[in-house]
């Protein structure tokens, strides 16, 4: 691996545990927020619960965590499934947008320069 990429990466690691720390969230957290902005960019279907749990093999009372987390700070609100009323989408909010927005806005800076 190029040094260069490798000093990028830890800059990264180290900014996202600063962020984690401040904002007392988790990688969890930061994973469903991006994956919900680029499932909209790509005009794919939304989140459901069911998706999550699968994808962070994580048990539904810790999904149940992140997500009520989220939610407490407007982040991400549920919404009705379309086609099946008994599963739950996840959407992002205009704030939750903004924060993640400023989040990789922060990594996409370049350390070395």
């Amino acid at each position: 691996m190029d040094k260069k990429i490798l000093i990028q990466y830890a800059a990264w690691a180290g900014e996202m545990n600063r962020i984690r720390l401040s904002e007392d969230m988790e990688l969890s957290h930061f994973m469903l927020l991006t994956e919900i902005l680029r499932r909209e960019a790509e005009n794919e279907e939304s989140i459901n619960v069911m998706w999550l749990q699968k994808e962070l093999k994580m048990s539904f009372t810790k999904i149940k965590r992140i997500i009520e987390k989220l939610e407490s700070r407007k982040f991400i609100k549920k919404i009705n499934s379309k086609l099946d009323k008994r599963f739950k989408h996840l959407q992002i909010t205009p704030s939750g947008r903004s924060f993640t927005y400023k989040i990789i806005s922060n990594l996409t800076i370049d350390p070395l320069n």
